[in-house]
């Protein structure tokens, strides 16, 4: 199987960017041989390729070179269907709550026009520095960015 990455997917020009997301084709060399069908694990590792456009669209445009990061503090995965070799998906994100050092993405995959709902991901994250190891609040115009684009 192969490693899946938000830079490697972008470099093999398999990745479609959205407004809201992404669009990807589930490639034959990412399911486990004798299957037909995408693990949970290449899910999730495709919803962080979806996360990482987020932060590098939303969040580094408004910190300007300023480090700041975030860890996954609860990841929730409800999966509807499976997701076939071949198969195009639009990956949405939504951003569903911010709070002072944290905020909510919701990540559901769909066909690629939306129809047919394969899976919701919640990720919650926390800001971090990871100097000190330690949650952080972040620069106000990073919440207010979040804000403005909550669709909750």
């Amino acid at each position: 199987m192969d490693v899946i990455s938000f830079d490697s997917l972008r470099n093999q020009g398999n990745l479609v960017l959205k407004n809201d997301g992404i669009i990807v084709k589930a490639k034959k060399s990412w399911i486990i041989a004798g299957e037909d069908r995408l693990a949970y694990t290449t899910i999730i590792e495709l919803v962080e390729c979806c996360r990482e456009y987020h932060w590098q669209k939303d969040i580094n445009s408004v910190i300007q070179g300023e480090s700041l990061d975030s860890i996954c503090r609860k990841i929730s995965c409800d999966f509807m269907k499976p997701i076939l070799s071949e198969t195009e998906v639009f990956i949405k994100y939504n951003v569903i709550d911010v709070g002072k050092k944290s905020y909510s993405l919701k990540l559901s995959i769909f066909d690629k026009f939306g129809d047919h709902l394969y899976a919701d991901i919640t990720l919650i994250s926390v800001f971090y520095d990871a100097i000190s190891n330690k949650s952080l609040i972040p620069p106000e115009r990073v919440l207010n960015k979040l804000k403005s684009i909550m669709r909750g």
